[in-house]
């Protein structure tokens, strides 16, 4: 296993360790979330727990990021090899 690995793999079970001990630790607190837009309001029916709205929140951004990615990806595989970094790199910039 090469150093770059092995680094990956501390690096995500750190991450993971923390957040397995932020949802253990924030498991019983409860948010009520609402949404007031002046002409028409949004609330949720019951609370939910902390962990379970950033996990949503997280969840959409990332499905977000990479459903903005999809077009990049795709003009880049019609062009050949040296295209698909062009089609990546314009997605940043």
């Amino acid at each position: 296993m090469t150093p770059g690995r092995w680094i990956m793999l501390i690096s995500l079970l750190l991450v993971g360790g923390v957040v397995a001990l932020f949802t253990v630790q924030n498991l019983n607190r409860m948010s009520g979330l609402s949404l007031d837009l002046f002409f028409v309001g949004f609330e949720l029916k019951d609370a939910l727990p902390v962990p379970y709205l950033l996990g949503g929140a997280f969840g959409v951004g990332l499905l977000m990021g990479i459903l903005l990615m999809v077009p990049a990806l795709f003009r880049g595989s019609s062009s050949g090899g040296a295209g698909a970094d062009a089609a990546a790199g314009e997605a940043w910039t």
